[in-house]
């Protein structure tokens, strides 16, 4: 890229006060500084505006319209070629932004991501087993999703698709795809995540992730496991199951684990039953959940 760089920062808020502080001031606090940095409030009501407007920031208060709706409100109000997306409930390394520019210098590279781990890894056994899954997911990756992108992608694509409930990042990608520009990782730029504690929270966001991925399929196409899931669910809802059965069952769930054996590779063995539970649960509730949803909304 031989023009000037004038990078700007965008982060979608709605009532997440508690992670505003840590956010800002890593993005604040980035060794390459963001020429503007604007966080578009999608309606909170928690004081997050209030709190926000600290901070040398700045503030574009929007009504309840969802996160795509903010995004997009905030990279056409902002002045940069180069937009970077963050996340409030996120801490970025210092060298965040100055690594993922490295990136954006080939031409044919349209945006970047960096490595995601977990910020509250301490907080429970539950993050502890995401720090496991998400160390794991970056061994050999190969990105599908950026945040920071050059704004001629955006202008080119539009941005962010508002009528999709989850899975908007990935769909922005593969719309950008389609003009030749690829997704680059950057694993030297390091963002922090806070992950639920909870299981029982955990397993809410999977079921929300699932429930809600409808129209993005509609969009880009069925994933061929959804009819293996519709067999597996219904054998079990109407009492069919027999021995045979089960066996491919247990197949199946030994394949997942065998899939995520990066995450038991590095982990204490103390941890594995915590760690099949966490990989299993949240898998079973996923495709349960996607199913449902799949089923209720088809024609939507």
């Amino acid at each position: 890229m031989n023009k000037k760089k004038f990078v700007s920062c965008v982060i979608p808020v709605y009532n997440n006060y508690m992670h505003v502080e840590k956010c800002l001031n890593s993005v604040l606090k980035q060794s390459k500084k963001f020429d503007e940095i604007i966080v578009a409030d999608d309606g909170s009501t928690d004081g997050t505006k209030e709190l926000v407007k600290k901070y040398p920031v700045k503030l574009l208060e929007l009504k309840h319209f969802g996160r795509s709706h903010a995004r997009n409100q905030g990279w056409k109000k902002s002045k940069g070629n180069i937009v970077f997306f963050g996340e409030i409930d996120a801490v970025y390394s210092r060298n965040f932004l100055k690594e993922c520019l490295k990136k954006l210098e080939k031409e044919n590279i349209g945006s970047v991501i960096g490595k995601q781990l977990v910020l509250n890894e301490n907080d429970s056994v539950w993050t502890k087993c995401k720090q496991f899954e998400r160390k794991a997911a970056f061994q050999n990756y190969r990105p599908f999703s950026g945040w920071l992108y050059k704004r001629k992608v955006l202008e080119k694509t539009k941005g962010f698709d508002e009528k999709l409930d989850f899975g908007e990042d990935v769909d922005l990608s593969k719309r950008m795809q389609k003009f030749k520009w690829h997704v680059a990782y950057a694993d030297k730029a390091v963002w922090k995540h806070f992950e639920p504690p909870q299981l029982s929270n955990v397993l809410k966001r999977a079921w929300n992730f699932g429930f809600n991925m409808n129209s993005f399929y509609k969009k880009h196409g069925y994933p061929k496991a959804i009819f293996l899931d519709l067999i597996f669910f219904t054998t079990i809802l109407l009492g069919f199951a027999n021995v045979f059965f089960w066996i491919l069952t247990d197949l199946f769930l030994l394949g997942k684990l065998f899939i995520n054996r990066n995450i038991f590779k590095n982990a204490n063995i103390k941890m594995w039953p915590a760690l099949i539970v966490f990989i299993l649960s949240q898998s079973i509730v996923f495709k349960f959940s996607r199913l449902l949803g799949i089923m209720l909304k088809g024609g939507k």
